[in-house]
């Protein structure tokens, strides 16, 4: 965890483009909290499992039972939940059938271009579709980076004085941020 977390300090330094000194100025408490929360959501479930061995190295593991999270098949699956009380019965093929049972369905519904405006403008979907013909679009306007910076700038201190922003809102923000800041950096350097 210590190595993930050092890492990613690296490379928002890195990201944001800011020499050492200048970095660990602006870093703060809550950005190191958050850091630290990325780093922890990292560590996977075998490496604690490992640190419990090394802990009460009396303890075995049942055979079967090591696995890698990106290996989870439904053979995994049942010899998990065939060490388990009233599940012994349970057999690959089963685990298999449920697990796969939804992967016919996107679990969101898809929607037309026409069905998101028509929505966002609270009409209904039984509206009539002669309506999208009426629709004036606006043109887009250019946005430079600075003004997009600036506006990155008062969303990140905006949702942070409301007190209630979740970690990976902030981090995606931030994650803007940087990017904007990279592209502001590119444009000047080739001018």
């Amino acid at each position: 965890m210590k190595r993930n977390y050092r890492v990613g300090l690296l490379q928002n330094n890195l990201e944001e483009g800011n020499d050492l000194k200048s970095f660990w100025k602006k870093l703060t408490l809550l950005d190191a909290l958050y850091e630290i929360a990325m780093a922890w959501n990292l560590v996977k479930p075998v490496t604690i499992s490992r640190a419990w061995k090394q802990i009460f190295p009396a303890i075995e593991e049942k055979e079967g039972l090591d696995f890698d999270e990106e290996d989870i098949s439904g053979a995994t699956v049942a010899t998990i939940l065939q060490h388990t009380k009233g599940l012994e019965s349970v057999t690959p093929e089963n685990m298999e059938k449920w697990l796969e049972i939804d992967s016919t369905e996107p679990g969101y519904e898809v929607l037309t271009d026409s069905e998101i405006i028509r929505r966002a403008q609270g009409q209904t979907d039984e509206s009539s579709e002669n309506d999208e013909e009426g629709i004036e679009l606006i043109p887009e306007k250019h946005i430079n980076h600075t003004a997009a910076l600036q506006w990155t700038e008062n969303l990140l201190n905006y949702l942070e004085q409301q007190g209630d922003m979740i970690l990976p809102d902030r981090l995606v923000i931030r994650k803007l941020r940087a990017t904007i800041r990279n592209k502001q950096k590119m444009t000047t350097s080739s001018q």
